[in-house]
């Protein structure tokens, strides 16, 4: 006979799963939400790369980060973001995610204000990342279609 208090139920990964999200990550799953919506919103419901509309796209508009989400400081900014099809996102060889210095050549080309505008803009240099506190700020920024900063 198993001693039962020695036997492990449920493995350690599946505990830790039901373990509820952090405040942190459910704020920034909301504006992420936002930001998205936002940026489709801004391109008309159109892939901006090859102007396909929306429910003609299959798999539908991602919304991109021209510089990496990573950043928080860049990552809701309205003019960090573009529109792309699932196929110009990450489908295709030449797409946003497997050829970025294309991607960006393609963006300068056809872009050049936005690609510039907060690359050029002092306010954006040395910026620190959002905190919990700026959430309503940066969300009524989003809904507005500003940049937050």
């Amino acid at each position: 006979m198993i001693n039962s208090t020695l036997v492990r139920r449920t493995p350690l990964r599946s505990r830790a799963r039901l373990r509820p999200r952090s405040e942190r990550t459910a704020w920034i799953r909301r504006l992420d939400a936002l930001w998205s919506d936002a940026i489709v919103q801004r391109a008309g419901y159109r892939c901006e790369r090859s102007g396909v509309l929306s429910c003609n796209a299959p798999g539908g508009l991602h919304a991109h980060h021209i510089v990496n989400r990573r950043l928080l400081s860049f990552r809701w900014l309205i003019s960090n973001g573009i529109a792309l099809t699932f196929d110009w996102h990450v489908g295709r060889p030449d797409s946003a995610h497997r050829d970025p210095r294309g991607f960006i050549l393609w963006l300068e080309e056809i872009f050049p204000d936005r690609f510039r505008s907060w690359w050029n803009d002092s306010r954006f240099h040395g910026m620190k990342p959002p905190t919990r506190m700026d959430e309503v700020k940066i969300a009524r920024a989003i809904m507005a279609g500003v940049d937050w900063r």
